[in-house]
C-alpha cells in the first residue's frame, strides 16, 4: 500500500513532445531563447496574425532542427530511441490545423521528454514556426473543426457527462468526468464512484451530447495510454481497521474546479454508515523521470483526523518493492502482460498544521522493462 507516511520529495519534472511520432530520448537539445521578431502577416487559413515563413524557418533551426532535422526530414544529429517526425510526410499526431499544431508547440504532449515552447517563444513567433513546420509537408485540405470539438488551449477544461465503454466488455459511465490539461494528459472518471479509469494523451473530445437532443455519450479524443486495473478499479482508499487489514472507503463526489494550471476534483471520503470524516483534493499532471514516462495525482487532505491510517491502494498486479540507490527512496514495480514495468512512487509533505491538510503525491510510470540500467536512471533522477 502507499502509506500517508513522511518521505523524501521527488522534483516534478513534466516535460513533453514537440510534434513526434515518437519521443526524444533525454539527450533531446533544450529550448533557447531566440530574438524577438516584430515581422508580421496574416495567415490564410486561421485569419490570426503570424510572423513570416522565412522567420519560422530560422525559429525552426534554432529549436526544432537537432531532433527533426534541417529539411524536416526527422533525421536530426540528436540520437533519439526512435525516429522523430517527418515533417515532410505532413501527418501529425493531434491533428493537422493550425489551432492543433500551435497548442502542441505551446504545451507539448504530457509524459515524453521534450518541452512545450511557451517559456521560450513569443506568441507570434510559436505561429511562425507553427506556419512554416505545415509549410514543408504536402498540400492538403484543412478540415473545418466542429462546433462541438472541445479544446485544451492556455487553461484546464473540465467536463462532465456520460461516456461509452473505456474497454472492450465494460460498462457504460453515466456519470463521466473527464479533466483535461494544458500538457496534452486527459484523466477519465467515473464520477459516481470516483475512481479515476484512464488516462488519455492527444485532442480532448466531442461533445456528442449535444447532438441527438443530448442522447449521445461524450467521445474522449486521445489515445488510451494507461487503463487502471483493466478500465474497473475498486475504490482508491482503504482505512486501517482496528481488527487488522483494512477497510475500503466509499467516495462521494462534490465539486470539480479550475485553479493554478490544473484542474482539480473534491470528493469526500464516508464511513461505514455514509458519514463524511474528511475531504480529499485530486489533480493529475503529465511526468517524465529518467527517461520514464507517466503522470503524477496530488492529493491534499482537508481536515484528516488525527492518527488517521490511510492507504492508497495499490495495482492489482503482481509486485516488489525496489530501493532506488541511495536516494533513500523506493518503489513498488509492477510486472504487466507485455513485459514492460509499472511503477509506482509515493512521497507526502506534512504542512504547518500537521497531517490534517497535508499533501501527497504519488508517480505512475511504465513503457520500459524494469532492467539494473532502467531503474538505475531513475534512481539517478530522483537524486
Amino acid at each position: 500500500m502507499a502509506m500517508f507516511a513522511p518521505s523524501f520529495r521527488s522534483p516534478l519534472s513534466c516535460v513533453a513532445l514537440l510534434l513526434f511520432s515518437a519521443s526524444c530520448s533525454d539527450q533531446a537539445a533544450e529550448p533557447t531563447k531566440t530574438e524577438e521578431s516584430n515581422a508580421s502577416t496574416t495567415s490564410a487559413v486561421t485569419g490570426s496574425v503570424t510572423a513570416d515563413v522565412s522567420e519560422g524557418a530560422k525559429i525552426y533551426q534554432a529549436q526544432c532542427a537537432l531532433c527533426h532535422g534541417e529539411n524536416g526530414d526527422g533525421k536530426g544529429i540528436v540520437v533519439l530511441d526512435r525516429p522523430a517526425r517527418s515533417f515532410l510526410e505532413g501527418a501529425f499526431s493531434f491533428g493537422n490545423t493550425t489551432a492543433a499544431v500551435t497548442r502542441t508547440v505551446t504545451n507539448g504532449i504530457g509524459g515524453t521528454p521534450m518541452p512545450g515552447f511557451a517559456s521560450v517563444l513569443n506568441e507570434t513567433e510559436i505561429i511562425a514556426v507553427v506556419d512554416y513546420v505545415i509549410s514543408l509537408g504536402p498540400e492538403q485540405d484543412i478540415p473545418m473543426e466542429s462546433a462541438t470539438l472541445l479544446q485544451v488551449m492556455d487553461r484546464p477544461v473540465v467536463v462532465r457527462g456520460g461516456l461509452g465503454p473505456i474497454a472492450e466488455g465494460l460498462p457504460t459511465i453515466p456519470r463521466g468526468l473527464l479533466l483535461g490539461g494544458t500538457d496534452g494528459l486527459t484523466f477519465q472518471y467515473d464520477a459516481e464512484t470516483v475512481r479515476l479509469l484512464g488516462v488519455r494523451q492527444g485532442e480532448f473530445v466531442k461533445r456528442k451530447d449535444w447532438e441527438n437532443r443530448g442522447g449521445d455519450f461524450l467521445e474522449p479524443l486521445g489515445t488510451l495510454i494507461h487503463l487502471v486495473d483493466g478500465g474497473d478499479p475498486n475504490t482508491m482508499w482503504q482505512l486501517g481497521s482496528l481488527l487488522g487489514g483494512n477497510m475500503d472507503v466509499k467516495l462521494k463526489m462534490v465539486a470539480t474546479e479550475v485553479s493554478n494550471d490544473k484542474a482539480w476534483l473534491e470528493y469526500a471520503l464516508l464511513d461505514g454508515n455514509g458519514k463524511e470524516f474528511m475531504r480529499m483534493r485530486e489533480s493529475g499532471s503529465a511526468l517524465s523521470m529518467g527517461g520514464w514516462s507517466g503522470y503524477r495525482r496530488v492529493f491534499q487532505s482537508i481536515n484528516r483526523p488525527p492518527g488517521l491510517t490511510l492507504t492508497f491502494r495499490e495495482p492489482q498486479l503482481n509486485g516488489r518493492t525496489v530501493e532506488l540507490g541511495d536516494s533513500g527512496r523506493t518503489a513498488q514495480v509492477f510486472e504487466q502482460k507485455d513485459g514492460t514495468a509499472f511503477i509506482m512512487m509515493s512521497t507526502m509533505d506534512i504542512v504547518a498544521d500537521g497531517e490534517a491538510n497535508a499533501t501527497q503525491t504519488i508517480d505512475f510510470l511504465f513503457g520500459r522493462a524494469d532492467t539494473p540500467e532502467t531503474l538505475a536512471e531513475l534512481a539517478e533522477a530522483v537524486q
